[in-house]
């Protein structure tokens, strides 16, 4: 069995569930782990830091497959805007980190992200189960 052995099985897990759970797990994930990355002290939060680097990276790859099922006649269109949004936001976002940092304390401007996460977490809790309904999830 090799290191990567736990990781090599979750191919059976991940069929089972669609876009909407993986994005409310991974959000739930992000808005859990980004306060005690930032409030735990010194190398304790090393480990808290890349678990939300792991939620981070599953967000957009998933928000662009559902945005291609439920956009299906107008793909291109709907994946440009994502797109676009996902350029602006890497260019505003650190920038609005970086401005609230300098008037407060760095841990505040890392902590103003969870604002955006959790605003997140609420829309995507509240479309949650139209979302299930759309992607053929919904329990039996």
């Amino acid at each position: 069995m090799s290191a990567w052995g736990p990781c090599e099985r979750l191919h059976v897990l991940i069929p089972k569930f669609k876009e909407p759970v993986y994005l409310l797990c991974l959000f739930l994930l992000l808005s859990i782990t980004l306060p005690i990355s930032v409030l735990v002290p010194g190398k304790w939060a090393i480990p808290f830091f890349g678990i939300c680097g792991l939620a981070y990276s599953g967000i957009f790859p998933c928000l662009l497959g559902m945005t291609g099922k439920l956009y299906s006649e107008k793909t291109g269109t709907a994946l440009g805007i994502i797109a676009t949004g996902a350029g602006l936001g890497s260019m505003a976002i650190p920038w609005l980190m970086s401005f609230i940092s300098q008037i407060t304390t760095l841990q505040t401007g890392f902590l103003s992200f969870e604002i955006f996460v959790i605003l997140c977490l609420f829309l995507l809790s509240i479309h949650f189960k139209n979302l299930k309904i759309r992607f053929g999830s919904e329990p039996r």
